[in-house]
Formats: structure tokens, C-alpha cells, sequence
């Protein structure tokens, strides 16, 4: 039609162009077949500036070929119409607070180590957390909600074919095996059923986590051989390297507040967690993004009541226990009345 009225190539050859937007490479191909065909009938600067634009997505082997079609003095144009934009850097999204339930880190655990490639570093974060957290407040009760998972992994004495201590011992310490995060959960679970001795990961802990230092994983390797043997001595209360968002930065004020309250419960701060904390913290006059609710300070208010209810619970029952004792005492040193 355009052969027979050249008046139309305005018209055709611009709606043809919208054939570049579409996902097959064939029909955009045809559609620039068929403007370098007709491209010298076109005498409107709009039909033009159309067909520069419809133009825009398409692969840059192809641009040139548009640029010959539609004359000298387009290829300005269509640069400018194929310049590329970048999209804007995503806003960190702050973590969410620690599991309240003991199901809810054990289940979260659970889809963690059944997951495959890379695991997000939020989820993964958190999940950690929340395990040292409730082996710290309730270790009984984790270890019984862990009982359905511990029983489907190789360490544990439940497996069909268990393994000696030694052995599971020494399949996290080799250097040649991929120190994943699945292992590394494995490691946390493995201390918290103590199939692993607290002088085995001390050893692992001097050792640089089994020569981990010179491998490129080695302070990860460190930072979990450190949790495990917290674990098995002197249980944290919580990680102090729990970043305060899911891009891995950690907050300089929230760690502030976790190191207070550390000291406030007397807890001792490890050296692996401390070091990792300080490599997520984020500088100090970095613009602060707008974050919904904070997350430590709930969390460990709420720490620092269950430990006052727990020491005023203790300090109730050591007086019931020494008024009882001296009412014995009292009770049988009480002379014997004697009857005239």
C-alpha cells in the first residue's frame, strides 16, 4: 500500500513501529524490514519522532539499521531515546523483630535447611537470632520443638545411621567441605544437642575455626564456631551482629542498645560477634531511612522484664525456703513441755 501511495508512510509506517515493544525478535525484525523498505517516504517529523521512540527497546545491533532507514540526522534521536536508565537502588527494608514463638524459630529453621541456592540474608539473620535467643530463655522447650527436625539430620543420634562424636566433630571442621549456611545451622543445632564437646569447638575456636583463616569463608566459619560453643558454656541472651536490615547494616544506636543491655544483664560479649557487628555497622552520619517501627528496643525491653520476673520468681522462692528452714529449725529446738 505504501508502494502505491507514498502519502500513507506516514501513517503505516509508525504503527508498524509498534512492533519493536513486542517479545518476538521475528515481527521486529519485519517491522524494521519493512521501515528501511519505505523509510525515505516519510516527510513528517512526528512520524518520525514516533518510530525513534517504538524504537527505544530494542537490541543495540539494531539501532543503526533504524538510523539508516530514517535518514541523516536521526541518530541524535534515537540515542536519546535509547538511553539507558538505570533503576533506582531499592530501599532497605528493616528486619522484623525476633520470633515470640519457640514454633516460629523452629519453623523457620526448618525451611532454611531444605532450601536450595542462596538464602536471603534477612530471613537467615533472624532465624539465627531467634535460636540463640530461646536457648538462652527456654532451652528445654526448643530442644523438644527441634525433636521432628534433629531427627531427619546426619549428626543427629536419631538417624538411621548415627555417627560417633568424633566424626561429627570432624565433618564441620574439615577445610575442604563448603562451609554453607545450612552447614552452619546444622553446627548451631548439633551444639544445641550437645553432639559436639565444648572442648572441640574451644579447639576450633583457637584454631582459627580449623585453619578457616586462610580460607575466604573463614571469619563465617569463626562467627558460628564462636555461637556454638556459647552454646554448650554460657548461652548468649542474644547476637549482637543481627543486622538492622536486610542489605546486612547494622544500626550504630541499635548496637549501642544491645551492648548496654549486655551489660546490664552481666552477659559477656563475644569476640567473633562483637568483630561481625562492627563490620555490619553502617557510618554514623548516613542518612537514616524511614523505618516503620524500631526493632531493639521492644525486643530487648522485653527481655529485660522476663529476667526481672525470673529473678523476682527466684528471690520469692529462696526467702519461702529460708522461713520454712528456720520454722524447722525453731520447731525442734523448742523445749519439751513437762507435765506436774
Amino acid at each position: 500500500m505504501v508502494t502505491r501511495d507514498t502519502a500513507t508512510a506516514d501513517a503505516l509506517l509508525p504503527a508498524a513501529s509498534h512492533a519493536f515493544t513486542h517479545e518476538d525478535t521475528e515481527a521486529q525484525e519485519r517491522a524494521l524490514k519493512l521501515i528501511e523498505r519505505h523509510g525515505t517516504y516519510l516527510t513528517d517529523a512526528i512520524s518520525r519522532e514516533e518510530i525513534l521512540t517504538s524504537a527505544a527497546p530494542i537490541a543495540p545491533g539494531l539501532h543503526t539499521r533504524v538510523t539508516k532507514a530514517l535518514g541523516i540526522g536521526a541518530e541524535g534521536a534515537l540515542q536519546a531515546a535509547c538511553e539507558d536508565t538505570l533503576p533506582p537502588v531499592p530501599s532497605p527494608v528493616a528486619l522484623a523483630s525476633p520470633p515470640t514463638l519457640v514454633a516460629e524459630t523452629v519453623e523457620e529453621t526448618g525451611a532454611l535447611l531444605v532450601s536450595h541456592g542462596i538464602l536471603p540474608v534477612a530471613d537467615f539473620e533472624r532465624t539465627l537470632d531467634g535460636l540463640v535467643r530461646w536457648a538462652h530463655e527456654d532451652r528445654a522447650a526448643l530442644l523438644e520443638a527441634l525433636e521432628p527436625i534433629a531427627a531427619t539430620r546426619w549428626w543427629s543420634r536419631t538417624c538411621r545411621r548415627p555417627l560417633p562424636d568424633d566424626s561429627v566433630v570432624s565433618d564441620f571442621v574439615h577445610s575442604h567441605v563448603r562451609f554453607t549456611p545450612q552447614l552452619a545451622l546444622d553446627l548451631v543445632l548439633a551444639s544445641l544437642h550437645q553432639r559436639i564437646a565444648p572442648s572441640a569447638t574451644k579447639e576450633a575456636i583457637d584454631g582459627g575455626g580449623a585453619t578457616a583463616g586462610c580460607l575466604p569463608d573463614g571469619p563465617f566459619r569463626a562467627r558460628f564456631w564462636e555461637i556454638a560453643h556459647r552454646l554448650l558454656t554460657d548461652p548468649q541472651p542474644f547476637l549482637l551482629s543481627t543486622p538492622s536490615w536486610d542489605n546486612g547494616l547494622l544500626e550504630p544506636g541499635e548496637l549501642t542498645d544491645r551492648l548496654e543491655t549486655y551489660q546490664w544483664l552481666g552477659a559477656h560479649v563475644g569476640a567473633c560477634d562483637f568483630a561481625q557487628a562492627l563490620l555490619h555497622r553502617g557510618p554514623a552520619d548516613r542518612p537514616q531511612a524511614k523505618r516503620p517501627t524500631p526493632r531493639a528496643r521492644p525486643a530487648l525491653g522485653s527481655l529485660r522484664s522476663r529476667v526481672h520476673r525470673r529473678h523476682r520468681t527466684r528471690v520469692r522462692a529462696v526467702r519461702a525456703y529460708r522461713l520454712a528452714l528456720h520454722r524447722r529449725c525453731c520447731h525442734r529446738s523448742r523445749p519439751l513441755a513437762r507435765h506436774p
